[in-house]
């Protein structure tokens, strides 16, 4: 039984399969888009227990708590550090 175990896998264990995949850690830095303009840099996740909590930087200073779901992260892009989010501008 596994149940209340954690799960490991390197990173070398991701394949052309898993490519829609990545680690959270991966996320800091990123930057983040909305309608196309670039609106802030992701700084830190933290999990309050129903969902990941993304704080974004945003360009004008402000701290946005964005809810990490599939409604407001439409697009992440490890490789290029991008981020297309939508209802960015509701939670500021």
């Amino acid at each position: 039984n596994i149940r209340g175990q954690y799960l490991y896998i390197s990173k070398s264990g991701y394949n052309e399969k898993c490519r829609n995949l990545y680690i959270r850690e991966e996320l800091p830095g990123c930057k983040i888009f909305y309608n196309n303009e670039e609106r802030g840099e992701v700084v830190h996740i933290t999990n309050f227990g129903a969902s990941d909590i993304v704080e974004v930087k945003a360009t004008n200073g402000e701290i946005v708590n964005l809810p990490f779901i599939n409604e407001v992260f439409l697009e992440i892009n490890i490789p290029e550090k991008k981020i297309k989010v939508d209802y960015f501008d509701d939670y500021l």
